[in-house]
């Protein structure tokens, strides 16, 4: 995939292209999980990649984004963590990556939230798009 041709100065550079690549791709519509309820289930990069400009559930993305830092022979499994919260207002679930740097810093990676103006770094509960 393009990312991992991408070049960046340190693996912080790197995680925010992979960031803004599945931000830019893909649309973060409410509900989208259960709007488009068969791409719940996508695990084909292939097929994945044709969805781009649509709506793509976190989960979905969120393994995406896993997938790229993996191929980039940057990161171990071990430094990729996937976390869940819940917006209970919503309500749902939410799915995002927790990236452990090699110098100690963790990075959350919520790509989901990119189409939200979720920053780089922060979740949709950090910054209140779960109160939405």
């Amino acid at each position: 995939m393009e990312i991992i041709n991408f070049e960046a100065e340190d693996d912080i550079e790197f995680v925010r292209a992979a960031y803004d690549s599945i931000g830019n791709r893909f649309t973060s519509e409410e509900r989208c999980w259960k709007n488009y309820y068969s791409r719940n289930y996508l695990t084909n990069g292939e097929e994945i990649l044709k969805l781009e400009g649509e709506c793509l559930p976190c989960h979905i993305q969120n393994n995406l984004l896993r997938a790229y830092l993996l191929d980039s022979g940057r990161f171990e499994p071990n430094q990729l963590v996937t976390k869940t919260t819940i917006c209970w207002e919503v309500p749902m679930f939410h799915v995002y990556l927790e990236v452990h740097l090699d110098n100690g810093t963790i990075i959350n990676v919520d790509t989901w939230g990119s189409e939200w103006d979720v920053p780089f770094g922060k979740t949709i509960e950090e910054v209140g798009v779960c109160n939405k």
